[in-house]
């Protein structure tokens, strides 16, 4: 049987262009699964961004959203049962020899973290022979700046106190006879120890010291200089 002219070399062209036309037919299926690949995915509302670096997303395109800090929490306010006890008075406008306390309540509110502001309201009396003054004494103006000495679950520190203006409002009276009014400012200073305990705290005021300057009358006022010592505690709870 005769073979038909240019057959074998029909075959081994066709054989060369094999290779060629299959990498043709790929070309176009490789360059769309490229084109795929660098496309950039959608955000996944539960999953968040693609890692940088993953499926096209680049650093230029990860937005970072600044997290701010946590805000510590709101700084209590004290209120305590506070006593105070006068150790000694001398000066111009001083009762020598008589006794004097004085019971009520003191409200201590923080003022940034180096100041707090101390309120006190309480009632005061004095006795000095037949000579009785009952009424109360204000705290205005109270600033205090603790210094802290040990962390919690206890927390020690040492507190100096700056009293700016301290006023008594007092109703005399001899034998329980017809009484008078009377009013007298002060200013001073203290060195207290306060300790806290999750919602308790304590306050001690070892040395403390006031100046008398003014005492006022419905017939007359007195000025001078007096000095008063007095030992004060107080002990309450954190709101």
């Amino acid at each position: 049987m005769r073979a038909r002219p240019g057959g074998e070399a029909w075959h081994q062209a066709r054989r060369r262009a094999a290779p060629w036309l299959a990498g043709l037919l790929a070309l176009p299926l490789f360059s769309g699964a490229v084109a795929r690949a660098q496309a950039p995915r959608p955000i996944d509302p539960a999953g968040g961004l693609p890692p940088p670096g993953a499926g096209g997303a680049t650093p230029e395109r990860v937005v970072v959203v600044p997290i701010p800090p946590a805000q510590p929490p709101p700084r209590p306010f004290l209120m305590g049962f506070e006593f105070t006890h006068v150790l000694e008075e001398d000066g111009d406008l001083a009762h020598r020899g008589q006794s004097a306390n004085a019971v009520g309540l003191r409200f201590v509110f923080f003022e940034g973290r180096a100041m707090r502001q101390h309120f006190a309201l309480v009632h005061h009396w004095e006795q000095n022979g037949p000579v009785a003054r009952r009424g109360f004494r204000l705290d205005l103006l109270s600033m205090g700046f603790p210094i802290p000495v040990s962390g919690a679950p206890l927390e020690l520190a040492v507190e100096p106190i700056l009293r700016v203006v301290r006023g008594e409002v007092l109703f005399v009276s001899e034998d329980d006879g017809p009484s008078r009014s009377l009013m007298r400012l002060e200013s001073g200073f203290a060195l207290a120890v306060s300790a806290a305990y999750r919602t308790w705290f304590f306050i001690v005021e070892p040395l403390s010291i006031d100046f008398r300057y003014l005492q006022l009358t419905r017939s007359e006022s007195q000025s001078g200089f007096s000095r008063i010592w007095s030992v004060s505690t107080t002990i309450g709870r954190q709101f």
